[in-house]
């Protein structure tokens, strides 16, 4: 079935095995993405917004690992 941003969320939070994975796979996402525009860019900071972020503020040290992980050795 099709649900909203907010009840995916929802769901994740509340253990849902679908809604998890979905927002498991962002977060790695965009962890991955981070790190591509760190190692291409040559930077250390990286600042992201937008409503739709609400979420990384739960889950922020796993878009941190996920950095890490695709980083570029300096």
């Amino acid at each position: 079935r099709t649900v909203e941003y907010a009840e995916l969320l929802t769901l994740a939070r509340s253990g849902e095995p679908n809604a998890a994975a979905v927002v498991d796979r962002a977060v790695r996402s965009l962890g991955f993405l981070a790190s591509l525009v760190a190692n291409l860019g040559l930077v250390d900071t990286i600042v992201l917004g937008g409503e739709g972020l609400a979420w990384v503020r739960e889950r922020i040290d796993d878009v941190k690992e996920a950095l890490v992980d695709n980083r570029d050795p300096a």
